[in-house]
């Protein structure tokens, strides 16, 4: 990629980490056995497979620390690490700023496999990113989907 003109760019942790108790862990083994039990009492091989692999990820996920991650907004599109997202696959982008809790930026793809892009932001201006997107995407307030609560609640 060649280099481009940044109009605005910051790094940021990729998420906002929870560290989880024992508790959590020993809930999620139980769950899982749960449905493995169900998968053995309905015969399907295939679902408690499927049962394990979600299990041992989602314990894989929930010990993985964040990483320092480089976002830019540029005349082309947003930047995220090495990867360009065009604004042409972009629909809208909402800025969610309620310090110390929230600061994110929020874009929405048209994309069915990446339908949501959040990128937290600590120091930046919101107001310089809002003066800046605003000529490139359309403002819309964007609700926190059903997967969102859900990840708030188990803290993920």
């Amino acid at each position: 990629m060649e280099k481009q003109t940044l109009l605005l760019s910051w790094t940021a942790y990729e998420y906002t980490y929870a560290p989880k108790p024992s508790e959590w862990y020993w809930a999620l083994g139980i769950l899982t056995f749960a449905f493995l039990v169900i998968a053995y009492l309905l015969n399907n091989f295939l679902f408690g497979v499927l049962v394990i692999i979600s299990g041992f990820t989602l314990a894989l996920y929930a010990a993985r620390l964040p990483k320092k991650i480089k976002f830019a907004i540029s005349p082309r599109g947003i930047l995220i690490e090495n990867r360009l997202y065009p604004y042409q696959s972009l629909r809208s982008f909402w800025i969610e700023y309620s310090p110390p809790h929230k600061q994110e930026l929020i874009i929405l793809s048209k994309k069915v496999v990446v339908p949501k892009l959040i990128m937290p932001f600590e120091d930046t201006d919101p107001v310089k990113m809002r003066e800046i997107l605003i000529n490139f995407l359309p403002e819309n307030y964007i609700e926190n989907s059903l997967a969102d609560a859900l990840a708030k609640l188990i803290k993920f």
